[in-house]
């Protein structure tokens, strides 16, 4: 049986306290702990998830500017490239008709030479005519018909296209050859073109 104690009649009582505890903190159970494992992983991956994202967010919010700044002056570049092709499409046409011009009439190559040694000065002498083998002959038999003093030399140069020639004395040079022709024409053409839209 209890009884209860009056406070007056008991003079040995003390407060009490929880005791202090000391040594190892008690194991966790394996549950909890394969459960905290758990959730320090799914954090650790969730951290890494999102700098992964956010570097992939930076590369591509980078290429967006790019695209961004690319649309902004979306013909950039593009004028003079298709100014280079133009030219090249023109040169190439060029070249053709000139080609078949010289195959459909050969003798034109007597003109070039006349324009070609004109641009000489008058008191040149020992004037060297280098042209394909096929034009010096073309070129031999057209004289051979003349029978008179020959003003110039006949060289053979494989290595002259059809419808050039290159004319050369003890002091100059005229380079008459097709594609050096070719360039001073596009250029001239060129020139004339820009002065005009200037």
């Amino acid at each position: 049986m209890s009884r209860i104690l009056k406070r007056d009649k008991v003079t040995d009582c003390r407060t009490w306290q929880a005791p202090t505890m000391t040594g190892t903190v008690a194991a966790v159970a394996p549950e909890d702990a394969a459960q905290q494992a758990m959730e320090a992983a799914r954090l650790e991956g969730f951290r890494q998830g999102l700098e992964e994202s956010r570097a992939q967010a930076a590369e591509r919010l980078q290429r967006f500017d790019a695209l961004l700044s690319r649309l902004a002056s979306p013909f950039e570049g593009y004028e003079e490239q298709l100014e280079g092709e133009i030219l090249a499409l023109v040169k190439a046409l060029t070249r053709q008709l000139v080609r078949r011009e010289m195959h459909a009439d050969p003798s034109q190559v007597v003109g070039v030479i006349r324009e070609a040694v004109k641009t000489l000065p008058v008191v040149a002498t020992e004037l060297n005519v280098r042209l394909h083998p096929e034009d010096a002959e073309l070129i031999r038999d057209t004289l051979s018909m003349h029978q008179g003093r020959r003003p110039w030399k006949i060289q053979e140069d494989p290595a002259i296209e059809r419808g050039g020639c290159l004319v050369t004395t003890a002091n100059t040079r005229v380079d008459a050859e097709l594609e050096t022709r070719l360039g001073r024409l596009i250029s001239e053409m060129l020139g004339s073109e820009r002065s005009d839209d200037d």
